[in-house]
């Protein structure tokens, strides 16, 4: 193995969204108990709270506790985004026409953090958007293009050299 890389979504601004929207619901589940709403209006109340809070922890889970395993060995460029990818899908070397870093300041394209699927008129790109500035491009023989992002670029560069020199495309 010449490569592995583990990351997690990684945006401040947005954990502080949940963790403050969730302690907004907490603080209605608390008025709601404390003014004393013990009819079949008040039960509905506290059970649509709880709905609310368990679906927010669960999204919370699958955003910031999720993810995204990149390994680089002789077989290719490996690739596992549990519970969305749960099996590890792998690049062979000889399906990767270019490959290039890149940096996110555009976001090419895309809205958000997390996996990312846009299909255009004539090539599908497909992107692992955890955080940060610096990404590789992979271009298939295909047309389709896969953006990782890397907190690693150093490392990562030499292990793609290393198997695709050739291949590099310079900015």
């Amino acid at each position: 193995m010449d490569f592995k890389e583990t990351q997690r979504i990684d945006v401040t601004w947005l954990r502080w969204l949940f963790i403050i929207s969730g302690a907004a619901i907490v603080l209605m589940l608390v008025f709601a108990v404390i003014s004393g709403q013990e009819d079949v209006e008040g039960t509905g109340l506290y059970v649509g709270i709880l709905i609310v809070l368990f679906s927010m922890g669960g999204t919370y889970w699958l955003v910031f506790k999720t993810e995204l395993e990149t390994t680089i060995d002789s077989a290719g460029f490996q690739y596992r985004y549990p519970p969305f990818l749960n099996r590890t899908k792998t690049i062979a070397w000889s399906e990767i026409e270019s490959w290039e870093l890149i940096r996110l300041t555009d976001r090419i394209g895309f809205v958000g953090y997390g996996y990312g699927y846009k299909k255009q008129t004539f090539r599908k790109i497909t992107s692992f958007l955890m955080g940060g500035n610096e990404a590789v491009r992979l271009i298939l023989t295909n047309g389709h293009t896969f953006i990782f992002n890397t907190r690693m670029t150093m490392e990562l560069q030499h292990a793609l050299a290393k198997h695709i020199a050739n291949k590099q495309k310079v900015q």
